[in-house]
């Protein structure tokens, strides 16, 4: 079978593609880079395909040449107070064999995270794909329940484990997917209206 989009087909290829979006969205929050501030004005660890390319970096650089690897353009939230953007991370998905054999080129999956964290130690880890390709939803063993945003076309849902919320946003204009680790339950009550608030200031 050829490479390309066609060879994606049958459970095992949607299974890799799957696993491997999932590790390349979550990925970046263990990675920790430097920012001497907050905003545009502010550096950031630049890293891609997992090689740290620049360890301080301008914002605007950064999203600048993230945009162009990915091929759209890469939002960054309104940061809450004591909160820092440390990492900017694009992610190309692998061209090889499967596990049957058969080659198969997830290159067109092109995915872009940021990497947030407060004074106080919490972490957001905000990854971004192509609007017309969507967040796999989430686990169905981490029970997730489908919320209101507020914002018109946008579907969204969130799931809840000890010490972390994590949300999926599709929408015509972006999909996005955000977890939020806390160290301590008392922050779970406003994980949710947290992340939306974050969602929506995305720009």
């Amino acid at each position: 079978m050829a490479a390309g989009r066609g060879g994606l087909r049958g459970p095992g290829a949607r299974k890799r593609f799957r696993w491997w979006t999932a590790a390349a969205l979550l990925v970046a929050a263990l990675v920790v880079g430097c920012a001497d501030d907050d905003g545009l004005d502010g550096s950031v660890a630049f890293v891609v395909d997992g090689t740290v390319v620049a360890e301080s970096m301008s914002v605007k650089a950064a999203l600048e040449d993230a945009s162009e690897r990915v091929g759209y353009p890469v939002r960054q939230p309104e940061l809450p107070p004591g909160w820092k953007l440390e990492v900017i991370r694009t992610e190309v998905g692998p061209q090889g064999s499967d596990w049957d054999g058969i080659i198969r080129d997830l290159s067109w999956v092109k995915v872009a995270t940021l990497a947030l964290r407060s004074d106080d130690g919490r972490r957001v880890s905000l990854g971004q794909l192509r609007p017309e390709k969507g967040i796999a939803g989430l686990a169905a063993k981490v029970k997730p329940q489908p919320i209101e945003t507020g914002v018109p076309g946008v579907v969204a849902s969130v799931a809840q484990t000890p010490g972390k919320t994590t949300i999926v946003w599709d929408s015509e204009e972006a999909s996005y997917s955000a977890s939020y680790v806390y160290p301590d339950e008392s922050y779970a009550a406003d994980a949710e209206a947290f992340l939306v608030r974050l969602l929506k200031s995305m720009k």
